[in-house]
């Protein structure tokens, strides 16, 4: 993936241009304090053009200080060196997150800790779906939310001793079936228990609620849905990590 800060664009332009300024007061060969800045002027170019993978401009960057070696080479060389930068632009595009959006961009841990530490296998997807979110692909962000979820969804039938499912449908009648043949049989519920029971049904909501739609291609989630979609998976799993984990 391109990588662009403007601050870097900012610092090469007055680099470059600061250089061209001294050279103008210098007649015949440059001296050598001079041609270690245009070097560097030079070096930098070429690594911002080889990030943003602009051969040409690279080229023509590396190939600078061997032509410019006087006041008027400089300046055709500047000016050769603009014009192939502006061309290899042209028809480049590069896109970042809106600033509002910017907290959910690439974020380790967006989740926080406790959710990191519980549901391991759930990291990717949740820094996936806040970058997808910063990056404005809401229904992606809704699939990475739902795969996530799936996480601790396994999680919570491996405590409850329900083997491995087939789809969430099945997880929560299975799960459902033997925590109540407990509390029959038991006569109430243990906290834990409880605490399973709650999750179940939840996931049961969430199943229906969005993991079932996103499954199909008419559905498509807005930036807003696909954030309330993000806070509230972002709330239960929090939650569910105070008694499970992985």
């Amino acid at each position: 993936m391109i990588v662009l800060r403007p601050i870097e664009i900012m610092n090469i332009l007055q680099n470059a241009i600061a250089t061209e300024f001294t050279a103008r007061n210098h007649s015949g060969t440059f001296p050598a304090a001079l041609v270690e800045a245009l070097q560097n002027a030079a070096k930098s170019i070429q690594e911002f053009a080889q990030n943003l993978e602009l051969p040409v401009t690279e080229a023509t960057a590396r190939n600078m200080v061997a032509r410019a070696d006087t006041p008027e080479k400089l300046r055709r060389a500047m000016t050769q060196l603009g014009d192939t930068l502006f061309m290899e632009l042209d028809n480049r595009k590069f896109y970042g997150p809106l600033e509002k959006f910017t907290k959910y961009f690439e974020h380790q841990q967006l989740f926080g800790d406790e959710v990191f530490n519980a549901f391991p296998s759930a990291n990717d997807d949740i820094y996936e779906a806040g970058t997808c979110l910063a990056l404005e692909r809401a229904t992606a962000c809704v699939m990475h939310l739902n795969r996530a979820l799936e996480c601790c969804l396994a999680a919570l039938a491996k405590a409850v001793g329900i083997p491995k499912q087939n789809d969430w449908g099945s997880y929560v009648r299975e799960m459902s079936k033997g925590l109540d043949a407990r509390a029959k049989a038991a006569g109430a519920r243990s906290a834990d228990e409880q605490f399973y029971a709650e999750a179940a049904a939840n996931f049961d909501r969430l199943r229906r609620a969005y993991r079932n739609p996103t499954m199909h291609p008419e559905k498509i989630y807005s930036q807003d849905q696909a954030e309330e979609v993000l806070l509230a998976s972002k709330a239960f799993m929090v939650h569910l990590a105070t008694r499970l984990s992985e």
